[in-house]
């Protein structure tokens, strides 16, 4: 998103189900103190959660040309977003869930200006249907202006933009496959202090909101302990994060400005099913770039900072 921002700048009926499995404490939290096992669990109809996402960035950098400078930039970005989630129906491994947004703001702040503004999936509603593997939105309710009357149902939907799709599918995910990141997390026990890599596939799925439109390069988990998390046991992992957002050559004539990212901090995961409860990641960010302009170099270099936090929180059915 910062590399973006620099280019700009120089130019997202309920079917009975079988009761939720369970696992014995003696099982979710391993007799070794410092042993953990993380356990695989299907999603259930009826679950419901609050989940919340925020992101800023911040990022001071300065345009030269043939070793004078020519400008400096400032620029904060903040974007938050607050949703509900539900799964309404499991029917023979077809699923239904909504996406239900709150208020989702983002701002901007430049040494010229502010803007704040609502984001694209602002008080919307989204109703998403697919099994465990693959989905897709198959309906989108508008509220209205009135916020106690009844929602609009448009069907087929109106146009929805494909980063307006994918974020929905995004936030939908947890929802409609449980614990996902079980598919890595629950393959052995997990060590304390014994650091492993997660796929880089899973990994960009977690980061997809702070990470929009950079490449992942590496994600080392490191188990640290156990502990109650709401009224769940959870495992603490440390995380350490590098990414990188490629630079635009198709002009040859403005910098291609190349960000880095290299984020550490910390996750929370289920044992008992595997689902992210909270994430905290900060870091610096570097981005650079040169090109030739009527034969003067140019040159774009700068430094700031993304931090990332993201709860969940189960809701009473």
């Amino acid at each position: 998103m910062l590399g973006m921002a620099l280019a700009a700048l120089l130019t997202p009926p309920a079917q009975s189900n079988p009761p939720p499995p369970t696992v014995a404490a003696a099982d979710a939290v391993s007799a070794n103190p410092a042993e953990w096992r993380v356990h695989a669990a299907a999603p259930i109809a009826g679950e419901r959660w609050r989940l919340a996402s925020t992101v800023e960035q911040r990022l001071s950098a300065q345009i030269r040309v043939a070793g004078s400078p020519l400008r400096e930039i400032e620029q904060a970005v903040r974007d938050e977003a607050v949703w509900q989630t539900e799964l309404v129906a499991d029917d023979g491994g077809l699923l239904t869930a909504t996406v239900d947004y709150g208020v989702c703001a983002a701002r901007v702040t430049t040494l010229a200006s502010e803007q704040q503004g609502a984001s694209a999936y602002d008080r919307r509603r989204f109703t998403v249907t697919g099994s465990a593997n693959d989905s897709k939105v198959l309906l989108l309710e508008e509220p209205v202006s009135d916020a106690n009357a009844p929602r609009v149902v448009f069907e087929p939907p109106r146009a929805v933009s494909a980063d307006l799709r994918r974020r929905v599918e995004q936030d939908a995910r947890e929802t409609l496959r449980g614990g996902w990141l079980s598919e890595r997390l629950a393959l052995a026990p997990l060590v304390a202090r014994q650091p492993f890599d997660l796929p880089l596939d899973l990994g960009a799925q977690l980061l997809a909101d702070p990470l929009r439109g950079a490449t992942l390069t590496s994600f080392r988990l490191t188990p640290q302990s156990a502990r109650r998390e709401g009224e769940r046991d959870a495992v603490v992992l440390d995380a350490e994060v590098q990414a990188e957002l490629a630079p635009n050559e198709a002009d040859k004539e403005v910098p291609a400005v190349r960000t880095t990212f290299v984020l550490t901090g910390e996750l929370v995961v289920g044992l008992l099913d595997g689902r992210l409860l909270r994430a905290a990641l900060s870091g610096p960010v570097r981005c650079e770039g040169a090109a030739e302009h009527s034969g003067s170099p140019i040159e774009v270099a700068g430094t700031g900072n993304l931090t990332w936090t993201y709860r969940a929180e189960p809701l009473a059915r």
